[in-house]
């Protein structure tokens, strides 16, 4: 379930980033907006997951640790524990019977039986009870302050470890960089040089295309617009008309042109309007017009450009 969860995330944020670049491509400014923060949204899901599973296994790591500590720690409480006599007035030396009469007094006094029980039964409660609890106890106050596995070292480590080789001058072995062998290394530099050179290669590929270069039309030339506008869940005095020339009246003012007469609707056709600027737009200004109207700018309206072409004034 975890590699579904982490395979959705991955697919997520792939998608949310290209769509994304491609949104910026288009001239759709809303559409990029949406996508990237999806992507963002993605990111940090990405992140935080990786972050609490560092976490986990640090806790993992910690607390397998600290349970071998404890053990050993327990383990030698245990072993140099003082075997504790109570109640030894009850114990008699049988060299010594004729003169201590004390536990013969105490066996006959009415009492004397089950008070002894009950102190017997308490004091094994408590021995299998609080002793335990309070060794456990002390093993973790000691285990905090116990040396790591390994730092200690005494005489028999010592001699049982090997010395470091030294390095002969004639040797051609090269050192070594953080344990990372030359080949290791060159691979690296390798990726990251590759990585580098896509990411600008991308980057550049996008400001070209989101670069503005205008030039100058001709004053007699016209530019034809058909669109197929779809709207959902209007509102019920809102015509399909009604949205599609506001979409475009409203799209009209990211360019160099204006609507000439009406938005009229394609003979035929219930949901492909035609509209046309003057002047033509250049290239520059056809991309960011095609762009908005593509773009989520109208809420309940979703417009396609079907075809964009030149006229010229008779």
């Amino acid at each position: 379930m975890k590699a579904v969860a982490w395979v959705a995330v991955a697919l997520t944020t792939l998608v949310a980033g290209v769509y994304t670049v491609v949104s910026l491509a288009r001239w759709q400014w809303n559409r990029a907006l949406f996508f990237a923060l999806v992507f963002v949204a993605a990111e940090l899901l990405v992140c935080t997951g990786v972050v609490l599973v560092r976490l986990g296994r640090l806790q993992q790591e910690v607390d397998a640790g600290r349970s071998s500590r404890d053990a050993s720690a327990l383990h030698a409480l245990r072993a140099t524990r003082h075997e504790q006599r109570r109640f030894a007035w009850l114990r008699v030396d049988p060299h010594d019977s004729f003169t201590r009469m004390n536990v013969f007094i105490t066996l006959v006094v009415g009492g004397g039986v089950l008070l002894s029980a009950g102190a017997w039964l308490v004091d094994k409660v408590a021995s299998n009870t609080v002793d335990p609890k309070r060794e456990a106890r002390l093993s973790q106050q000691l285990a905090a302050i116990a040396y790591e596995p390994g730092l200690v070292v005494d005489d028999v480590t010592a001699a049982g470890a090997h010395p470091p080789r030294p390095h002969r001058p004639g040797s051609r072995g090269l050192p070594r960089a953080g344990g990372l062998t030359p080949c290791a290394i060159a691979t690296r530099v390798l990726v990251v040089v590759v990585v580098a050179a896509t990411l600008g290669l991308a980057v550049h590929l996008l400001r070209e295309a989101t670069q503005s270069t205008h030039y100058r039309t001709s004053p007699d030339s016209r530019l034809r617009v058909v669109v197929e506008s779809q709207s959902n869940r209007a509102e019920p005095t809102q015509t399909l008309a009604e949205l599609t020339e506001a979409h475009l009246s409203m799209c009209r003012l990211e360019v160099a042109a204006d609507i000439e007469g009406e938005v009229e609707a394609v003979a035929g056709t219930s949901d492909r309007f035609t509209l046309v600027l003057a002047p033509a737009l250049d290239s520059t200004d056809r991309k960011q017009f095609q762009g908005c109207v593509e773009d989520w700018s109208l809420d309940h309206n979703l417009i396609r450009v079907v075809s964009m072409r030149d006229e010229r004034v008779p």
